[in-house]
């Protein structure tokens, strides 16, 4: 989605119009939701498929489901779908205005990296992996 949100030579003026308006519904969407929507980005960025869904992803989404029957199928794949274009967007912004989509009591941060603690399991140790959880908990737990 974000090679499509880009703006080559090629495009027709009118595109270029379009392009915009979707760009800008993105740059909305990166502060709103609430915890499910940062539950569901943060995993995406400590796994880092934005692009790919792989196994490990699946493995963690399916625990997600499992845990979570008020998100049906289809919400939790517009979830992924919205998160993803939102991280392609811009991953800086992305992740740091994560404590803006949590709730406003103490415990939000700790619940949010509880969470993804526990749906990530064996992924854990994979270096990669422990190394964007680490950065997300300072995010979410400074702000």
């Amino acid at each position: 989605m974000l090679a499509a949100l880009q703006f080559p030579a090629s495009r027709r003026p009118d595109e270029h119009a379009t392009l915009a308006a979707a760009r800008g519904e993105i740059w909305t969407m990166m502060r709103i939701g609430g915890f499910d929507e940062a539950l569901v980005r943060s995993l995406i960025f400590v796994l880092d498929f934005e692009a790919d869904c792989d196994e490990q992803a699946l493995r963690a989404l399916r625990r997600l489901q499992g845990r979570r029957p008020d998100l049906d199928a289809a919400r939790l794949s517009r979830m992924v779908h919205e998160q993803a274009a939102v991280l392609r967007l811009d991953r800086t912004i992305a992740i740091e205005s994560l404590p803006a989509l949590l709730p406003d009591d103490d415990d939000g941060a700790e619940r949010l990296l509880e969470s993804i603690g526990s749906l990530l399991r064996g992924a854990a140790r994979d270096r990669d992996v422990a190394q964007r959880f680490q950065q997300l908990a300072r995010i979410v737990s400074f702000a």
